[in-house]
């Protein structure tokens, strides 16, 4: 069992469909069930699972395990954190919507204008990413719309964390140009 394990293992690292289906059919219900155990929705915990296991494959190269031990700490970690970041996000996307509401109902017409004038603003900002070289406009985007970490988009991107932070440092000096 052990020689078998390490074959798996060595497999998956070199990118082997057959070993990354063996560890994915070993652990995809205890990696749903974690995920089902946060969220309490089966369709986001289907989801957060195949965010895991894609992540998983697409680091195949860069990960190293030891034993099955060790792919089912990474995997149960890594569930975990992207619950708490679903969680996150959900919370903060109904947070913004309860603000906003409550100016609404403070006062409508003050609302209203300024929401032309931010949908102006958007808009114009909107044009000026989108004139952004591909790296910097896909950097950008993935921050502010995806509202990622640059570890997060390093991993999306096979890039260092550091080049990540230039393009958008570098994006946000080419966008400030553009608007003043």
């Amino acid at each position: 069992m052990e020689c078998a394990e390490q074959e798996i293992l060595q497999g998956f690292r070199k990118g082997d469909p057959e070993s990354f289906r063996y560890i994915y059919d070993t652990f995809y219900v205890s990696v749903y069930l974690k995920a089902n155990r946060y969220l309490k929705s089966e369709e986001e915990a289907k989801d957060i699972r195949a965010r895991c296991f894609t992540k998983f494959w697409e680091l195949h190269g860069r990960l190293e395990f030891n034993s099955m031990g060790d792919v089912y700490a990474w995997l149960n970690k890594t569930v975990s954190n992207s619950c708490i970041d679903f969680l996150r996000r959900q919370n903060m996307a109904r947070t913004k919507t309860k603000i906003i509401y409550s100016k609404w109902v403070e006062n409508d017409k003050e609302i209203y204008e300024a929401d032309e004038k931010e949908a102006a603003i958007i808009e114009r900002l909107l044009k000026q990413i989108d004139q952004l070289p591909p790296k910097f406009k896909q950097v950008l985007k993935m921050r502010w719309l995806n509202d990622l970490k640059f570890r997060e988009i390093a991993e999306q991107l096979g890039a260092d964390v550091s080049t990540i932070k230039k393009r958008y440092a570098r994006a946000i000096t080419l966008l400030k140009r553009t608007l003043i």
